[in-house]
């Protein structure tokens, strides 16, 4: 482990540097800087451990990242603050995937080769999630999945049910929405596809109601799709444990706030019942804790996503 202050700074820098932007650069000795020096005193020798995010931060799902940050960060920093990690402190290490699967796979590799990350939440899509997960579990990291996993390899978890799931949740709506006289089509692409498809078909006289998985609730899909997403429908995951304070939070920051708090649970877990974290150790606590995510259905209203009542 790495005693806080400079050393720990270094280090960060040292994985900053594998191909990432010099924003991200910064992004990452902030996110660092601010859980360590806000909960150690001077002179304080914390052993610092880290959680890995993986998100988009650049590019397409910018917004969704920057949405994110500030929910894990929050998270993190109660848990520095209530004393359940004794002596340790937790630090962030935020990595930019771009949505892009060969990226997410990178960034997996770089976390894994950091011996203080304990654990790892994300990516956010279906794509990037299936490129990280075996590398993780490979490297015997934990890992909470922020988008629907197939099949999950030891040591990972998911905070949506499963392709199967969803797929059937979604048949089952087309289908009733079929017996009350509409026209669905269910859509297995993402929110950039769907966007140019849902134009294409609007111009050709299509009037019906596209209907998808939680990969299909982003903001671009409006961005690109303009009143063409008029409409649309998503099942997203839900958060059906863990608890999140008030507020007008998105299903994905409630994800994020609910990954977060878990795997701080499950490090403090583990630091109680051995005294010193490890990544085997987060993973048996972090299995042993109750997490289950359902669905809830948003729509496209009025150029933005809504929940329906």
């Amino acid at each position: 482990m790495s005693k806080g202050g400079e050393m720990g700074v270094g280090r960060a820098m040292r994985i900053a540097g594998c191909g990432l932007r010099v924003a991200l650069c910064a992004l990452l000795i902030t996110s660092y800087s601010l859980l360590t020096s806000a909960c150690a005193m001077p002179g304080d020798a914390a052993l610092v451990v880290k959680i890995g995010l993986i998100a988009p931060f650049e590019g397409l799902g910018r917004p969704l990242g920057y949405e994110l940050l500030p929910v894990v960060q929050a998270a993190l920093a109660e848990a520095n603050q209530d004393g359940q990690l004794g002596r340790y402190r937790v630090a962030l290490v935020a990595l930019n995937d771009d949505l892009d699967p060969q990226a997410a796979a990178a960034q997996a590799h770089a976390l894994a080769q950091d011996p203080d990350v304990l654990a790892v939440l994300g990516p956010w899509s279906s794509d990037t999630v299936a490129a990280a997960a075996p590398i993780l579990a490979q490297a015997g990291i934990p890992m909470l999945a922020a988008a629907p996993l197939a099949v999950p390899p030891e040591g990972v978890r998911g905070l949506c049910p499963s392709p199967d799931q969803i797929g059937a949740t979604l048949e089952g709506e087309a289908e009733r929405l079929a017996a009350a006289g509409g026209v669905t089509r269910v859509y297995a692409g993402d929110a950039a596809a769907a966007a140019g498809d849902l134009v294409r078909w609007r111009a050709a006289g299509w009037d019906g109601v596209l209907v998808g998985g939680p990969d299909l609730a982003r903001p671009w899909l409006i961005a690109r799709a303009g009143a063409a997403a008029e409409g649309t429908r998503a099942a997203v995951c839900w958060p059906v444990t863990g608890t999140m304070g008030a507020g007008e939070l998105s299903p994905a920051a409630r994800l994020a706030g609910v990954g977060a708090g878990a795997l701080s649970e499950a490090l403090a877990a583990d630091i109680s019942a051995h005294g010193r974290p490890t990544r085997a150790g987060v993973s048996v606590a972090l299995a042993q804790r109750p997490l289950q995510s359902g669905l809830t259905w948003y729509r496209v209203e009025d150029g933005r996503w809504v929940a329906e009542r």
